[in-house]
């Protein structure tokens, strides 16, 4: 009978109720994500979050119709079924803000996840991205967060805009201060055991200057790359005829 049922494209007893099963539980889903939505918006509104600012709903549910695979292996079907089909929620809205190429703030929006918190001490909001960690904070205090972290995104991108400026400024420097250099570029160099972003002079004799950005944006030598490998004898003599009385 079972078989029948198959190649008459039809649903056995069995492969009927995951399907009113599945039907109904997508219902009960998407009721229930609806009302968390709402009930993550007043929270946030309550907070001082602004509505299509600070923060946005893109909760969407509606009833849609379509083949939908079913079960795994052998047991494995396809049913075209109408259930409803949810998607999105609410997100709080953080800036970002980057440099382009021209040295223009490109600024968008980020959204960014959170999860509510209830107890007996009341409502608190987890979000890692804002806080930098897990630890669930007061809604009005991740507010503070979210303004917080937004205006750094400007400070960021403004102290950026400074180093930029002083790396052309150093690099135009170092051309006049040591013409005889076959290159000048920003790179990445290994200074005590890690990695930091240097103006590099390259000589002929493939010897290297790297200039370390210091807090006040000037540049500094950092380290010198002898391209000769002098020996220790050779250093020796250098010394001894720099130190020669005349």
């Amino acid at each position: 009978m079972k078989q029948l049922e198959m190649d008459l494209g039809m649903l056995t007893t069995e492969q009927q109720a995951q399907v009113d099963r599945f039907i109904a539980r997508q219902a009960e889903n998407a009721v229930k994500q609806e009302e968390l939505a709402a009930r993550d918006m007043k929270v946030l509104s309550d907070a001082g979050f602004r509505p299509g600012i600070d923060f946005v709903n893109t909760f969407t549910s509606e009833l849609v119709t379509e083949d939908y695979n079913f079960g795994y292996g052998d047991d494995a079907f396809t049913a075209n079924v109408t259930y409803q089909n949810y998607s999105g929620g609410v997100f709080i809205v953080a800036k970002k803000v980057r440099l382009d190429e021209n040295d223009q703030a490109v600024r968008s929006e980020n959204q960014v996840y959170f999860n509510v918190e209830r107890s007996y001490k009341g409502t608190k909001i987890e979000c890692s991205t804002l806080v930098g960690t897990y630890r669930a904070i007061k809604p009005e205090t991740l507010f503070t967060k979210l303004m917080e972290y937004n205006q750094r995104q400007e400070d960021n991108a403004f102290q950026e805009l400074e180093r930029r400026i002083a790396k052309r400024s150093g690099i135009a420097k170092l051309m006049a201060q040591y013409p005889q250099a076959t290159e000048i570029k920003e790179e990445d160099q290994y200074v005590n055991r890690s990695y930091k972003k240097m103006i590099s002079v390259y000589f002929e004799d493939k010897s290297r200057l790297d200039f370390e950005l210091t807090w006040n944006n000037n540049y500094k030598l950092s380290q010198v790359i002898d391209g000769q490998k002098l020996t220790n004898e050779q250093l020796a003599e250098l010394i001894a005829n720099r130190n020669n009385k005349k």
